[in-house]
């Protein structure tokens, strides 16, 4: 009997081996099952009644907690077939210091569909491996630096209808624009780029060079490095300060523990742990040293840097403390780095917020991206001005 209990045990090691390597979307719904069946075969197999009651028990659990992940399995599987985002073959790759990127360049199709109905069908095109802005005047000696996610990048969108777009036409095509936005991107990944490609390309720029960066609340999570680990595969810049300067410490994959990495892909732990994962005080200073870091570089190279930042209705809840989103704003105007602010951009945005978004999808629009660049703008022109005078 002991060779059968051996060929279960080493059938389950093997079970959950293949779950973790093929099965990615369903290991632990294969493992929880794979585990109680085998707590049940070893309860009835025993003759020790005290173990029998322990194998039944424990069998139970894991029964239990097999449901529980097969239920949120499903959910998540119909709600992907319910709300789906397809881009074009070959659109996303693993980049060596960002993480991942824009693969190449081409012309990409982007379309997100919930329950059979349109949200957006788009093309994003890439050049050098950043979206491209139609108006960029590509002979100009004056330019633009956006950095971001998806809401500088322009998820959802066309070409001529992202924020770097609408603010050189405001600017009547003055400038060279440089749109480092990206999916998913952060602080981190702006810090990165700076140090790795800015300089090179903005060399033919020799008179006026601006830099401005989307901040959103969920940018603090991102630059912690609590968003990898649940997107799959995706790795990220991770930075740390150790004895209190900032340093590139590789990426977040490097930082994951074989267990954390098994966790992850439970959905009963996403469910319980993983929405609890908020920016600690740390995490605020690790950004906004990253910042200041983004602003020295950029300066180095005659780049001033403005922030602009989302402080739509409820971001407090992204964070364990509000009073860090203060400290924030504090250490901004305590290093004179410029901030500017989506309510004075747009005053209404909480009251008709559907107004400023994409439909059922959250990514501001057109209108939206219209309202901010001409705010931006006007404001750019302004401190300018005073800081000539």
């Amino acid at each position: 009997m002991n060779w059968v209990k051996c060929l279960v045990l080493c059938f389950l090691l093997l079970l959950t081996y293949l779950s973790f390597k093929l099965f990615l979307d369903c290991s632990w719904v294969i493992l929880l099952i794979a585990s109680s069946s085998c707590l049940l075969f070893l309860g009835l197999s025993t003759r020790i009644v005290k173990l029998k009651i322990f194998f039944f028990n424990i069998s139970a659990i894991f029964f239990a907690l097999f449901i529980y992940e097969s239920i949120l399995w499903i959910a998540d599987r119909k709600k992907s077939k319910q709300m789906s985002t397809a881009y074009g073959s070959g659109y996303i790759e693993e980049h060596p210091y960002l993480g991942y990127g824009a693969s190449k360049d081409s012309i990409f199709k982007s379309k997100k569909c919930i329950k059979n109905e349109e949200i957006y069908n788009v093309t994003y095109t890439i050049k050098d491996r950043l979206r491209y802005t139609p108006n960029s005047n590509e002979k100009s000696q004056n330019c633009v630096l956006f950095f971001g996610c998806s809401f500088t990048y322009g998820e959802g969108l066309s070409d001529s209808s992202t924020l770097p777009f609408y603010f050189n036409q405001f600017a009547k095509n003055e400038y060279k624009i440089l749109n480092y936005g990206f999916h998913g991107y952060g602080t981190n990944h702006m810090l990165a780029l700076i140090e790795n490609r800015v300089t090179k390309d903005i060399q033919g720029c020799k008179n006026k060079k601006i830099a401005i960066y989307s901040f959103i609340p969920d940018h603090v999570a991102r630059a912690a490095g609590y968003r990898e680990l649940y997107r799959r595969g995706a790795k990220g810049p991770r930075y740390a300060i150790i004895n209190g300067k900032l340093k590139k410490v590789g990426d977040f994959s490097e930082s994951w523990g074989m267990t954390e990495k098994i966790l992850s892909q439970s959905y009963t732990y996403r469910r319980l742990f993983a929405k609890k994962l908020k920016p600690s005080h740390y995490d605020f200073i690790r950004v906004v040293e990253i910042i200041k870091k983004s602003k020295e570089l950029l300066f180095q190279d005659g780049v001033i840097l403005y922030v602009f930042i989302w402080d739509y209705k409820g971001y407090e809840k992204a964070f364990i403390n509000t009073s860090d989103y203060d400290y924030f704003l504090d250490e901004m105007e305590k290093n004179n780095i410029i901030t500017l602010f989506l309510h004075d951009a747009i005053p209404d945005y909480d009251e008709k917020k559907q107004t400023y978004i994409i439909p059922n999808d959250g990514h501001p629009n057109c209108l939206a991206n219209e309202k901010i660049a001409k705010y931006l703008y006007s404001q750019i022109i302004e401190i300018n001005i005073i800081d000539q005078k």
